[in-house]
């Protein structure tokens, strides 16, 4: 298995002819900005709401962070782009004196969090978070309510390829 640092994988799909995505949606890390920038420069950034939110709360004092974490919550859960602009003034009234570099962490990036408000609203849920991408479980399961369906079972039939051994399940070794 090959990994794949995020300049070497989008500049390969560049070359292999894929499309500019409309939107990418990450943190910040590993350089992933820069590289889709010179893979794709027309591509609009989105970034995370789950790791900003987190970032700005973890440079609050705790007595500060639950009135924060609303604030916030009002700008990402907007009911458009203008309203979530309102907000991030109201964000930047209620913390900016004294806390300016929190805040600025907020309207550095404001462009690039509001981003996904430009989208059909169906979709925003989806579009202002990498968690999805990075959950370990899958995104739709939705717990009792649902029905789980059990895992295939091994072929019948005798395993037989040019390999030796039969496949393994992805990422195992």
């Amino acid at each position: 298995m090959h990994h794949y640092e995020p300049p070497g994988l989008l500049r390969d799909c560049a070359r292999r002819g894929m499309r500019a995505p409309v939107l990418a949606v990450g943190d910040g890390a590993l350089g992933f900005w820069n590289a889709l920038n010179e893979a794709f420069p027309d591509t609009r950034h989105q970034r995370c709401w789950v790791h900003k939110t987190a970032n700005v709360l973890d440079a609050l004092p705790k007595s500060a962070q639950p009135a924060a974490k609303r604030a916030i919550q009002e700008i990402y859960n907007a009911e458009d782009k203008e309203h979530a602009a309102k907000a991030v003034r109201d964000f930047e009234r209620a913390y900016g004196a004294k806390y300016p570099k929190v805040v600025k962490r907020i309207t550095d990036d404001e462009d690039e969090l509001l981003a996904f408000f430009d989208f059909p609203a169906e979709h925003w849920i989806h579009l202002r978070t990498t968690n999805p991408i990075e959950s370990p479980s899958p995104p739709c399961d939705c717990g009792p309510r649902s029905p789980r369906v059990p895992a295939p079972a091994p072929p019948h039939w005798p395993w037989s390829s040019s390999s030796s051994s039969p496949p393994r399940p992805a990422g195992e070794p």
